[in-house]
């Protein structure tokens, strides 16, 4: 039995892992139960914690993976906790072994753009709240907001933003245009338009997009 996991959770793991792809909406909610437990027990890997000292960081996703086995072995399957470490802009991945519930494997992966996390959006909504309009905006109840990883292209015009992490936030204005805003995460800062490509620009537009 997994030592990490009750005997009810790993027969219903072994369960969704065998009957893959049609339970593969079980299988992310499941992680999802499990990204909490799975993320405090993988920062404490010695070598993450080591790697991760001092810098900025934040996780960011829970990811299951499955690596193909060698003839007549069982398959790996774990998960993928991806950190990303701002002071360096690398996401790096620990993999968490699902059964002995140990970090196995600890690399980076460079220019990865992973949805924007809860605490990231936060962050972002922070600083957009300086901005009249935006501000307006994130304070109104009925105020859709979006929140996307803002592509690679977004900083070419300023080489320090350079593969920094960047968060764009689309929000509904009270009369129903939508507003924009890229935040620079790494820097923690709102990227001025005239170093944005047009179409990330904080222009106003209908919600029809018109």
């Amino acid at each position: 039995m997994a030592r990490w996991l009750s005997d009810d959770e790993e027969a219903l793991q072994r369960r969704l892992m065998g009957s893959q792809p049609e339970s593969s909406g079980e299988l992310t909610e499941f992680l999802e139960r499990l990204a909490s437990r799975i993320t405090g027990a993988a920062m404490q890997d010695s070598r993450l914690r080591q790697r991760l000292s001092g810098v900025r960081h934040e996780v960011l996703a829970v990811d299951y993976r499955e690596d193909k086995p060698e003839e007549g072995e069982p398959p790996s399957r774990a998960a993928e906790v991806g950190i990303y470490d701002y002071d360096r802009d690398v996401l790096v991945v620990a993999a968490f072994d699902l059964y002995s519930g140990v970090v196995f494997e600890l690399y980076e992966r460079e220019q990865a753009a992973p949805p924007i996390a809860p605490a990231e959006a936060e962050r972002a909504r922070d600083l957009a709240r300086e901005l009249p309009a935006m501000g307006e905006a994130i304070q109104r109840d009925d105020s859709d907001m979006v929140a996307f990883p803002s592509p690679s292209y977004a900083f070419e015009a300023n080489p320090r933003r350079a593969r920094h992490r960047g968060c764009t936030l689309y929000a509904t204005g009270r009369e129903g245009e939508v507003l924009s805003v890229t935040v620079d995460l790494s820097a923690m800062e709102i990227v001025p338009d005239d170093e944005l490509p047009d179409i990330l620009r904080s222009g106003r537009t209908s919600a029809s997009g018109t």
